[in-house]
């Protein structure tokens, strides 16, 4: 039996997702077009597009589908800084050191091939970002955007975003958050967030993989990057992927039921899990322990056991983790946002993620520990 910890690189569809998706298979007319079966299709898209809606609390037409969180990243910043209008403002981009590659390779493509200036925000041992190096940067002038993310893919922190919108909102600068990792997870509420742009992905929710979504406020101009249609309102360009779409909406909507069981079922899974690992070794920490996190991701450090070794092993006792590590020319390199909370590069590629699900059960929390108890005893062996 394999058990999946790997719940924030994606999770299992839930039952009604495949329901709506399975009959979605039977909706086969293309929205755009006005005879019968296109309607057919409008409608199931709307539907669908009204209940995003409501898990956010805003109005349809701020809701932008897109084919993931990565291009709904990608849809917000270039078609930001497309507009020569947003450009006036401020033409620099303000994120986080440990924003996910989207949004930091982003940065670095505008800066390099659109003029773009960037400024990269430092975090603390905790992954929280330095608020007087940002008010510093907003103070400067210029700033066009700030892009902080909302929840940590890699070791599940929370920024503390309302001080953020605030500072933000003092220099008149807007505010994009990815909230790939905290929809479905914490409760979202993009009016009282009071951030301009926000991002999510419905397969990191029980929903399908290949659909996204910006939401945002209306009076904003942003550029469509793919041209050849007027589709989402001219937002962003191609027939949209509607068996997608009906699985984000269906996903939608029991979310208030997921948010309470990740708060009250999952997060004390998540602490027992915590704790049997701190007992297993005394030189084992955990990254932003001591600050708030999503109530599903641990991500672990065990000085002198590397993360790549560590996942295979408990791939071979029937238990899927990850690392942020990254392979580059054949060697296994640190990942970037456990290197920026000033951790030294050996101990960073022993980082490890563990990532519990809606579906977790805590005999898969029992059984993990003990695994994880065997590998530590072998690896003590060996050494």
């Amino acid at each position: 039996m394999t058990v999946y910890f790997d719940n924030n690189a994606t999770t299992p569809l839930k039952d009604g997702v495949k329901k709506a998706m399975a009959e979605a298979l039977e909706v086969y007319g293309n929205p755009s077009s006005v005879h019968a079966c296109g309607r057919e299709a409008r409608l199931l898209q709307d539907m669908a597009r009204r209940n995003v809606a409501a898990m956010f609390g805003v109005r349809s037409e701020q809701v932008i589908f897109t084919s993931s969180g990565t291009e709904a990243n990608n849809l917000v910043l270039r078609g930001y800084f497309a507009c020569p209008e947003n450009l006036e403002k401020g033409s620099k981009l303000v994120i986080s050191s440990v924003e996910h590659n989207c949004v930091h390779k982003t940065a670095v493509d505008l800066n390099r091939l659109n003029g773009v200036s960037m400024h990269m925000v430092t975090v603390d041992r905790n992954g929280i970002i330095d608020l007087d190096d940002l008010k510093l940067t907003l103070e400067k002038g210029n700033v066009g955007l700030v892009s902080i993310m909302h929840g940590n893919n890699e070791t599940g922190v929370i920024q503390p975003l309302d001080k953020i919108v605030a500072l933000c909102k003092e220099y008149g600068v807007r505010v994009h958050t990815d909230a790939v990792q905290t929809a479905g997870k914490v409760a979202l509420s993009f009016k009282d967030m009071g951030v301009d742009f926000m991002t999510v992905s419905f397969h990191k929710l029980g929903g399908p993989k290949g659909i996204g979504a910006v939401i945002m406020k209306a009076d904003i101009d942003m550029e469509c990057h793919t041209s050849g249609g007027s589709q989402e309102r001219n937002r962003r360009a191609g027939t949209e992927n509607i068996i997608g779409i009906a699985g984000a909406g269906a996903c939608t909507e029991e979310w208030q039921v997921s948010v309470d069981k990740m708060q009250n079922q999952i997060g004390p899974l998540r602490n027992k899990l915590e704790k049997g690992l701190k007992q297993l070794s005394n030189e084992l920490y955990i990254i932003g322990e001591s600050t708030n996190r999503v109530p599903n991701t641990t991500n672990v450090i065990v000085p002198g056991l590397e993360g790549e070794t560590a996942v295979m092993s408990l791939d071979m006792a029937g238990f899927c983790v990850s690392t942020g590590s990254a392979c580059s020319s054949g060697r296994v390199e640190p990942s970037r946002v456990i290197l920026a909370h000033g951790i030294p590069a050996d101990e960073a590629l022993c980082a490890l993620r563990i990532s519990l699900g809606w579906q977790t059960t805590e005999a898969e929390v029992d059984a993990f520990l003990a695994a994880f108890g065997e590998m530590l005893g072998r690896m003590q062996k060996a050494s």
